[in-house]
């Protein structure tokens, strides 16, 4: 068995429980929780998708990858969709649509979910990715080349106001997840003080929680993915734990928490999540503590799932003919790449 991150491991398990706190908080709104502990939490959550994808391409960079791999993950969001959707209709009867029944069976394609989507899109990407940060790396300016990818990208479009609603989809696209790629390459080849990150983290955090307070609805334009705060939040959160954890390997039961993560996610984002969050909504109302137990439950739950899941994954995926046909798509999209 190869030996895992533990650090990556620790942050990409964060960055899910992140995920599901945030949608939870969004679902159900404010509910028994004052202001400033609703807003506190809010903050600190917003670092769940860069953070995933920086702790992904953390480990890619200068990596071969597997198609096969986009094909486990593609089996695994049909699992949850056609299960979930057979669920709604047995015990939450809804209608039996053929449309919906369909996009259950092509989920990445339908973009029913859309990290899954453009998480797939930047693994295809990977290898050419990985060929452009070596060329920058040998000239010298990968560094310039991810801060002006994130000036022009995110930064520069929001100056004009009749796009500033659209521009970047609020950081939940493709590209920018490959923008991170490449930040991930540059700060992997600095070196950064536990004390740098700590400040970048509470500056961050400080700065996000004020602009809320003080501009209310107008400071969610800070809260997008791209944000210059929120993407340095979560910078200042991956370079402290990767310092505080470098180097260690991950145990086996936090190797098998951190594997289940994009499962969870397919769990909490599936299409019984209009009764889940309703179930977690009208607890919330006997007891706040549900609001902090939930995250844990969905992540534990959507850990099981993946343990038996990912035996009928892996059975479809030890046909050799899958295989095969994979690893020949593959050899023949990059076959002049060095990387793969």
């Amino acid at each position: 068995m190869k030996r895992r991150d533990l650090s990556i491991d620790v942050l990409k398990i964060i960055a899910m429980l992140a995920v599901v706190s945030e949608h939870m908080l969004l679902s159900t709104g404010k509910g028994c929780l004052p202001e400033n502990v609703y807003w506190s939490i809010r903050v600190l959550c917003k670092i769940n998708v860069n953070t995933f994808i920086i702790a992904t391409a953390y480990l890619s960079i200068g990596r071969p990858t597997r198609l096969v791999n986009c094909l486990r993950i593609s089996l695994s969001a049909i699992i949850v969709s056609v299960a979930s959707y057979l669920v709604s209709i047995a015990v939450f009867h809804s209608p039996l649509s053929l449309k919906e029944l369909t996009k259950c069976f092509c989920p990445i394609l339908s973009n029913t979910y859309w990290f899954l989507t453009s998480y797939i899109g930047l693994y295809l990407l990977i290898p050419i990715l990985n060929e452009m940060v070596a060329l920058f790396q040998k000239k010298g300016c990968l560094g310039t080349v991810a801060s002006m990818l994130y000036i022009v990208t995110s930064i520069y479009p929001q100056f004009y106001p009749v796009h500033a609603n659209i521009s970047n989809g609020g950081g939940r696209t493709l590209y920018w997840m490959v923008t991170l790629y490449f930040i991930a390459a540059a700060i992997k080849q600095k070196e950064f003080s536990k004390s740098t990150a700590i400040l970048l983290a509470i500056l961050s955090y400080l700065a996000l929680y004020s602009s809320r307070l003080i501009l209310n609805e107008q400071a969610m334009i800070l809260f997008s993915n791209q944000s210059p705060l929120v993407l340095g939040l979560s910078l200042g959160i991956f370079i402290l734990i990767r310092k505080m954890l470098y180097d260690r390997s991950s145990p086996r039961i936090v190797a098998f928490f951190a594997a289940s993560t994009l499962s969870v996610y397919l769990i909490h984002e599936c299409c019984l999540k209009a009764q889940l969050w309703q179930y977690v909504d009208d607890m919330s109302n006997i007891s706040p503590m549900v609001l902090l137990i939930t995250p844990v439950l969905i992540y534990f739950f959507g850990a099981v799932f993946h343990f038996f899941s990912n035996r009928l994954v892996n059975w479809i995926c030890s046909f050799q003919c899958i295989v095969s046909n994979c690893e020949k798509v593959q050899n023949a999209m990059f076959a002049n790449l060095n990387i793969n």
